[in-house]
Order: C-alpha cells, then structure tokens, then sequence
C-alpha cells in the first residue's frame, strides 16, 4: 500500500481508488461521482474556488497539507465549495489559508454533506465586513472542527465558524477563535446539540447587532474549559445567545452576559487561558493568544497547558518539512 492509499485510509476508512492531486497548482472541478484527494498542493489567486464539487452524488473530499493564499469566489467558497447531495464527507487536515473571501457563504469552505472535519487548520486574515459569512461555513453536516486556529478574519455573519442549519453533531474542540470581526453572530455560530471544550475564544467583536459572540439556535450548547477574554458584543450584545439551554463548565470569562433561558454554570475557573500550539499545521501565518505571567500548568489534552496571567499574542511563521 502506498503511503497516500494509507493516509486516504486512515482518514476515510475506505481504498482510495478514485482520482488525487500532488503538488497541484491549479483549480480542481468535478461534478463526478469519484474520490477526490487532494495532497500537498498550492493554490494561489484562484478565482472561483480551488477546489469546486458540486452536486456530487457519494462523492468524498479529502485534502491534506495544502496551500490557499487569496482564493475568492463570488458567490460561495472562497477556497474550497463542497456541496454533496449523497452521503460522502469532506475532511480538511493540515491547511492554510490566507487573505481568502467569498461573496456568500464560507470564506474560505462551504459544505453541504453528511459530515464534515476540519482538524489542524489555520485560517489567517481572510474576509471582510461588506460581504462573506463564516471561515468555516457549513450546511446540515455533522461537524468535527478540532485544533484549528481562525484568527484576524472578518464577515457579515461570524469571523470563526458559522453553521446555517441544524445539525445532529456539532462539535469544536481545542481550537482558537480570535481576534476576529463580524457584523452579527461574533465568532461561533452553531445549531444542533453543540459542544465547545477547550477553546479560546478572544479578542473578538460584534458590530452591528445583539446575535452573541457565541450562538446557538437550537437545542443544546455546552461550552466547557474554555478561555473568553476580551471580546467586544457591541455594547448593547452579548456573550452568549441560546436557543434553547446553554450549559458552561470550568470556563473563565471576563463579561458575562447572556441571552435566552438562564444559563447552567457548574463551575467557573480563575483567569487562563488553554496554551493550544497549533504547531501540527505547516507552512502558516498564524496568530496565538498566550499568557505569559504567573503561569499555571494544568494538562490539556491536545497538547501544551493552561497559563494564568494577561493575555499577550504571539505571531509566528511555522514550518513543517514535507
């Protein structure tokens, strides 16, 4: 078995015997019912997404290791337009992205499949205020996003992760959300019974309406060991709007503000933040929040500690040999 067979495998669980790109320079469009695995390729001001599915029935995407600077496209999916009408999933591993927009929905990804996977991925200064919804935009998908790291990013609806409709699974684990713009709905926006363990969320603002700087429409939020500093709900907005029950455990916030059913809080923490690495992506320009006084090391289970003290970033360039 060769050694992207067992990567497809080890990720998918299936053979790949379907088409891959290495090294691929150019756009990738397909409305064929295939596999699509795209390994260690660079995209570089591609209009119209770099990689374009539409329509596929049991088509699946995986890409790996590669490269998006300025990607845009006018209507959805800046970099990346996934749309699947049958029951194959997209899975993201290892990206970078940068100075990517859309006119519509996903900056840089928009997917509307079974599942969809983001883990290890840096989004870096991408979107603006006038057109664009969410970095990460999904549709109806059951969602994993872990260990990524959104940071500088703008849009009309969420700067982070933005979810249009319900979802059975909505989970985001480890993953940073910071110094992020948005007119509405801040920097997470999700649906369904949602889950938000070990993550910094900071730095973020909220223009123009009262959404939150994290939402959930429907069902449950639980928010658990995360770190909410410094973010801005225009004023009149709020931390946290719910739907229905929004349940923080071990969290430390510095505002606290809410809106929908009273919250349950079954402990809150002293000042900390969870020192995420988010070293495993290659090749990014990306922006991390750390505290550097009076540290305090408790375990994470990504990789790292939790620091107490104030809140400092750090911008670095990080480099992984191929």
């Amino acid at each position: 078995m060769s050694m992207l067979e067992s990567l497809w495998e080890s990720y998918i669980g299936t053979n790949l015997v379907g088409s891959y790109f290495i090294n691929n320079h150019t756009r990738i469009d397909t409305a064929q019912n295939m596999q699509c695995f795209a390994f260690q390729c660079s995209f570089n001001t591609i209009s119209n997404s770099a990689i374009y599915i539409s329509k596929s029935d049991n088509t699946t995407l995986l890409h790996v290791k590669c490269l998006f600077q300025s990607c845009r496209n006018s209507g959805n999916g800046g970099s990346v337009y996934f749309y699947n009408s049958g029951t194959g999933p997209i899975f993201q591993i290892q990206f970078c992205a940068s100075e990517c927009n859309s006119n519509g929905d996903g900056i840089f990804v928009i997917s509307n499949c079974r599942d969809s996977r983001s883990f290890e991925g840096t989004i870096f200064n991408s979107g603006d205020l006038s057109t664009g919804y969410g970095p990460i935009t999904t549709w109806y998908d059951d969602v994993i996003a872990k260990s990524n790291n959104i940071s500088y990013c703008k849009g009309v609806y969420s700067s982070g992760i933005f979810n249009e409709q319900s979802a059975n699974l909505w989970n985001t684990s480890y993953c940073t959300y910071s110094s992020g713009i948005a007119n509405q709905f801040g920097a997470v926006m999700c649906s369904g019974n949602a889950v938000v363990n070990s993550c910094n969320i900071i730095n973020n603002s909220e223009l123009l309406d009262s959404e939150g700087i994290v939402n959930n429409y429907a069902r449950t939020l639980t928010i658990s060991k995360c770190c909410l500093m410094n973010n801005n709900p225009n004023g009149v907005g709020k931390l946290f709007k719910v739907a229905n029950s929004l349940i923080i455990i071990s969290c430390y916030y510095d505002s606290y503000t809410f809106s929908g059913n009273s919250p349950t809080v079954q402990e809150t923490t002293s000042k900390f933040i969870n020192a995420l690495s988010h070293l495993s992506t290659a090749n990014c320009i990306a922006v991390i929040p750390f505290i550097s006084q009076n540290e305090k090391h408790l375990e994470t289970e990504e990789r790292g500690s939790l620091h107490k003290g104030d809140v400092s970033e750090l911008i670095f360039m990080a480099f992984m040999a191929y």
